[in-house]
């Protein structure tokens, strides 16, 4: 049950890559509100937050 699947050093890793990775994509898109979105904008981001959260999890 508490034995890691992947090495400890790979969490911290993928974190720290997911977040450098959408800190650019933010910086790319501006800053708009979400109200200002398009709906296929508004889609992208659901996206993003969908695989941000798998590739930390792993």
């Amino acid at each position: 049950m508490l034995e890691l699947d992947l090495p400890w050093w790979q969490f911290p890793l993928r974190a720290t890559l997911v977040y450098v990775a959408l800190q650019v994509l933010v910086r790319l898109s501006g800053r708009r509100t979400v109200g200002q979105f398009t709906p296929f904008e508004l889609l992208v981001v659901m996206l993003l937050s969908e695989s941000a959260s798998n590739g930390l999890a792993g």
